[in-house]
Parts: structure tokens; sequence; C-alpha cells
């Protein structure tokens, strides 16, 4: 989610503060699904458990979730890129996005 979005969920949180409903902004990090290579939109034939990249496992994230919305958090940030990447988007929103297309870009080049 873009530091904008997350703006705009902070901006509904307050503005359903003295309602029932609560929000919770979910910042995943890399989680171990299948749906890029499910998707068609990968040619790459590898499953998420054969990735050298470090990933929580979907059941934990999931768990991570149900609690946070649960409890009524107003964030949650699943695994410990994404508590990076929240960090460091918030502190240097440029870097943090140089930062992620680079990732990106070393992933599709894996992954190929």
């Amino acid at each position: 989610m873009t530091d904008e979005r997350a703006r705009g969920a902070e901006g509904l949180q307050a503005e359903l503060a003295q309602s029932n409903v609560t929000v919770t902004v979910v910042f995943p990090g890399a989680i171990a699904t299948d749906i890029a290579r499910n998707s068609g939109a990968s040619e790459t034939t590898a499953s998420a458990a054969d990735s050298p990249i470090k990933m929580t496992s979907s059941i934990d994230a999931a768990r991570q979730i149900v609690e946070a919305v649960a409890k009524g958090k107003p964030r949650v940030r699943i695994g410990n890129d994404a508590k990076l990447l929240d960090r460091l988007s918030r502190v240097m929103p440029t870097k943090a996005i140089r930062f992620i297309a680079k990732k990106m870009a070393s992933a599709a080049d894996a992954a190929s």
C-alpha cells in the first residue's frame, strides 16, 4: 500500500472513530503464496517454496491479520520486510520506492 493510501485509511479511521466500525490497514511483505505463478502474469514456473527470499507463510499472515482486526488495531505489518519498508517509506519515501523497484527487478531476474 502506498503512503497516500495509508493516509486515506487513516482519514477513514478518524471518520469512523465514534462508530462501531474499525479499519485495519494491512502492509503485507513477502507472503509465501503461488499467486504470481497461478495468475498467468509471470512466465516462471517456480513456486513460493522455491524462492530464495524469506517469506511469511500464508497461514501465519492470515493469523496476524485476523488477530489485528479482532483487536481493532489500526495497522498490521506482515513480515520483517514490510516493517522495514513501512519505516523507510515514512522517513525516506523516494528511497523506499527505489528500493522496492530494485528488489522487484532482482526478483524478476531470479525468476527468469
